[in-house]
């Protein structure tokens, strides 16, 4: 079982902070063809409601072939697909938008060696993670960063026993980490929101002034990330009437917070699968599954809470039509080459 560490702080800490509604799976399964066209296919299992509003967690633009099924009393599954004729429109249809949509981007790569054709496609998943105020590395070292990363989620042994003991207690360090990037980022939009209202009863000097025992109180107590609780903490600080009025002049920026509290909590719980289907012989890969022609990623969404994940695969295809196109001009040389000796060869003359 993967290491409790850093991982845990990735997704208990979202969990005990975020409400999400249900329980959210996102399946994904390109076919690459030996034509460059590639196939997508998206199968999204969410609450019924959340697919019905068209809130998906992935981008679906432009024309996809798309159907929803009850899968039961309150989930339903969404089967999208679409072909495209190269890899510049699959990334114009799965182009993400930051804090809305999970952001992928691919290339593909072709190379033509006569007798075989070699395709490389590489799939990224940015880094999702909408809050960026706080730098990690103020916190969390990025050697430390790597052993999570290598160590941790990809369940390779750590060098030595103090490695993983170390990693312990960057947990602790990255919690705080994470827990004051977001209130961090609440701030920063309530204070835009006090200097837009301009109330004597909290100015900006007084609301700087108890940052950190907003900060303290919103720890302690586990205030959840939702907008609406952290309105009603700085209420008990400053008081209800000019928080209210400071939220008032700067509503879109909160609605902006809430928004991306609500991306991050829908992800955070969400299982995520990608398959790629290549042609020809795989010769190469970063996924942990293979099967045939078909390469499979699971349980590597955590990793990009902190940088992007790159899923690749390298295939070969024999160019038949080659090989027997070369196999006739041979035998056409050969055959000349026989007649040519022939018509050259010295005649007899008669006695």
């Amino acid at each position: 079982m993967r290491t409790n560490h850093m991982y845990l702080c990735l997704t208990g800490l979202v969990l005990l902070v975020l409400s999400s509604p249900g329980c959210l799976e996102v399946e994904t399964t390109t076919r690459v063809n030996a034509d460059g066209t590639i196939h997508r296919s998206v199968e999204i299992s969410a609450d019924s409601t959340t697919l019905a509003s068209g809130d998906y967690p992935v981008a679906l633009r432009g024309r996809w072939d798309s159907m929803i099924t009850r899968d039961g009393k309150k989930k339903a599954r969404l089967k999208a697909s679409q072909t495209f004729p190269d890899v510049d429109a699959l990334n114009a249809a799965i182009r993400g938008e930051p804090g809305r949509t999970l952001e992928f981007r691919a290339t593909l790569e072709e190379q033509f060696l006569w007798f075989t054709t070699t395709f490389r496609y590489e799939e990224t998943l940015a880094r999702f993670y909408p809050f960026d105020l706080i730098p990690i590395t103020d916190f969390v070292s990025p050697h430390e960063i790597d052993l999570f990363l290598h160590h941790g989620m990809e369940e390779e042994p750590y060098p030595t026993p103090g490695d993983s003991l170390a990693l312990d207690d960057a947990s602790d360090r990255f919690n705080e980490w994470e827990q004051r990037n977001r209130l961090e980022a609440f701030f920063q939009v309530l204070t835009t929101g006090v200097e837009r209202a301009g109330d004597p009863q909290l100015t900006p000097e007084r609301l700087a002034s108890k940052k950190e025992e907003f900060y303290r109180l919103a720890i302690e107590e586990k205030v959840p990330s939702d907008v609406h609780q952290l309105q009603k903490k700085a209420a008990v600080l400053f008081g209800e009437a000019p928080v209210r009025r400071a939220v008032e002049a700067n509503q879109e920026a909160f609605d902006e917070y809430d928004r991306k509290v609500q991306f991050l909590g829908s992800v955070a719980t969400a299982g995520l699968k990608s398959h790629v289907e290549m042609p020809g012989l795989i010769t190469d890969t970063n996924a942990p599954a293979i099967e045939g022609s078909r390469v499979s990623w699971q349980d590597f969404k955590d990793y990009c809470y902190l940088r992007d994940y790159s899923m690749w695969v390298e295939s070969r295809v024999i160019n038949w039509w080659a090989i027997v196109l070369t196999g006739v001009v041979l035998m056409a040389l050969v055959a000349l080459f026989a007649v040519s000796a022939v018509r050259r060869r010295p005649r007899v003359a008669a006695a």
